[in-house]
């Protein structure tokens, strides 16, 4: 098995995986900037009743798109976020002005080699290059998460 293999079959409780194959796997962390948490809150809050997250410590929330909220529109968006973090446990919510999404993940060690990592960011894929698995995904796929 590759490295991907590798990490797909621990993560998903299994001795081996192979291309083509359907895992399921336990994500180690899901990883959002400032406009995906707007759409992903959006989704979980109306599209899935009562639905509650598990392991808050698993979903980190980067605002680096808006660096400075530039209407009101804008502004309440990250303060829906900001809420919705606080009532879901969720800690892992680092302001505008610490850093792209990415940048600051790895800097607050919120990744490990091995991990499995999803990120509503076509740059995602770039902790493969740290040893972890990780791949982008949509919002209502990350909602369902």
């Amino acid at each position: 098995m590759n490295m991907i293999e590798k990490i797909l079959a621990k993560a998903s409780g299994k001795k081996a995986v192979a291309p083509g194959e359907v895992v399921v796997a336990k994500v180690d962390l899901m990883v959002m900037h400032d406009l995906s948490s707007n759409f992903v809150m959006k989704v979980f809050e109306n599209e899935m009743e009562a639905a509650s997250i598990s392991d808050p410590s698993r979903i980190a929330f980067v605002f680096d798109h808006v660096f400075s909220a530039p209407t009101q529109q804008a502004a309440e968006a990250l303060a829906d976020v900001r809420r919705f973090a606080a009532r879901h446990g969720i800690k892992n919510v680092f302001e505008s002005g610490q850093g792209s999404v990415h940048h600051v993940i790895i800097e607050n060690g919120l990744w490990a080699p091995g991990q499995v990592m999803i990120g509503c960011d076509s740059h995602t894929p770039i902790y493969g290059a740290l040893g972890a698995f990780a791949t982008g995904g949509g919002n209502n796929s990350m909602a369902a998460l």
